[in-house]
């Protein structure tokens, strides 16, 4: 039980880079999952036209999505993007999560897993 509980209060950030346009759908779809602190970006990628034509990619404007999430809501939004984003499927984009290894402050750690951050 006490292993279930830490595991539930460990944070990760949730990551996903989709076609320019997505980036507010895949938003709202982790707040319904449970995600704090989200964030939409614009990116761009690196590559050239030249070999986006040669290996039949589109466009390189892209959406990067970050959220803050315990590891279940992490979960729950992974499946949610093959599911709902066919972020399994090639060229449809991708999501992954890094831990978050430290945060100072009992406050600021509330405040990303959702609590209200007051003392």
């Amino acid at each position: 039980m006490a292993k279930k509980q830490e595991e539930s209060r460990r944070i990760l950030l949730f990551v996903a880079v989709a076609a320019r346009g997505q980036g507010e759908k895949i938003a709202i779809f982790c707040a319904s999952c449970g995600g704090k602190v989200r964030l939409v970006a614009l990116g761009r990628g690196t590559a050239s036209q030249d070999i986006l034509n040669y290996l039949g990619l589109g466009d390189s404007k892209k959406d990067v999505v970050l959220c803050t999430a315990s590891r279940p809501v992490a979960q729950r939004m992974l499946e949610g993007m093959k599911e709902k984003f066919s972020m399994d499927s090639p060229g449809e984009g991708i999501a992954f999560t890094i831990p978050v290894s430290s945060v100072v402050g009992r406050v600021s750690f509330e405040l990303l897993l959702g609590g209200k951050g007051e003392q």
